[in-house]
């Protein structure tokens, strides 16, 4: 949820954006009506879906078919193109690609949990020098973990010169811009944090997409393996409450999701070890920008 005056400048920046706009993460559509309010406005917004009926003052039965209705009610719909999935996923970048027709977008904003800053670096190269930039809880009450990841990052690149800020609005949404120059590459090159969630005792889970070869599909015996310092963790396959309860390095690969525990069932987010996950011949580091097939 936003702020009224947030939602209002998310209208005003549209509506000032010099081509298409990218929303990562519009949940059911507030951010996304405001966005798309102008006539010009073009919006390409991605979206996870699914239920989300633990939401204090928004749940849903279903993201997806309340953000249509949503669109469909504020008369927005048509200047809206959905792409559905999981931003950190390659078919979904690609689909946002094909929607821009060869444009540059014009304005990101970004509303995930967690990632926010992974999903700016993938994103970036798809956006003007200039672009607009919105990012929600740069300070929050309730999100303090995120905040403080985002803040971090948002003040290194104002910091650094790749981001001005135009100001924070609401309960804790930044806005700025892109400063031109080789700002983006120089975004993508910024270091971030580990975009996982908290699993419960010892486990935490990331995306990290193959899904095709995964456990459940490949009768547990997926080819994924997991790196901590470039040494292989293990046992792969193990069960999901063992790896809560035991940790130690166990992990399963699961419906495209990597469920894990770090060699000593220290924080991954906080230990400083470097983690990455290998198939075959590639590698993939969990703490950068790579697409996930």
């Amino acid at each position: 949820m936003l702020a009224e005056d947030a939602l209002l400048e998310l209208a005003r920046l549209g509506s000032l954006a010099d081509g298409p706009i990218i929303e990562i993460g519009p949940y059911i559509g507030g951010s996304t009506c405001a966005l798309a309010a102008a006539e010009t406005a073009r919006v390409v917004a991605v979206e996870l879906g699914g239920p989300n009926r633990e939401h204090p003052e928004l749940p849903t039965e279903d993201t997806l078919a309340d953000l249509e209705r949503n669109l469909i009610r504020a008369r927005v719909r048509q200047r809206v193109d959905v792409v559905p999935g999981y931003f950190a996923r390659l078919s979904v970048f690609e689909q946002v690609r094909q929607y821009l027709s060869g444009q540059q977008a014009g304005m990101l904003f970004v509303d995930v949990t967690p990632g926010t800053e992974i999903a700016v670096q993938q994103y970036a190269p798809l956006l003007r020098a200039d672009a607009y930039i919105a990012i929600d809880d740069y300070r929050s009450d309730h999100a303090v973990q995120k905040a403080a990841q985002v803040r971090s990052f948002v003040d290194r690149a104002v910091g650094d010169g790749m981001l001005e800020e135009i100001g924070v609005y609401g309960w804790g949404t930044w806005f700025g811009r892109l400063t031109g120059g080789d700002a983006i590459r120089r975004i993508r090159d910024l270091p971030v944090s580990l975009p996982l969630w908290h699993a419960g005792g010892y486990a935490w889970h990331a995306f990290v997409g193959h899904d095709a070869l995964a456990d459940e599909i490949s009768g547990g015996a997926s080819p994924l393996e997991l790196l901590e310092d470039d040494r292989p963790l293990g046992p792969p396959h193990t069960i999901h409450d063992t790896i809560r309860m035991a940790g130690l390095g166990g992990y399963s690969h699961w419906r495209g999701t990597l469920y894990f525990s770090t060699s000593d069932n220290s924080c991954p987010e906080t230990n400083g070890r470097r983690y990455s996950i290998r198939v075959g011949g590639s590698v993939w580091n969990l703490r950068n920008h790579q697409l996930f097939p």
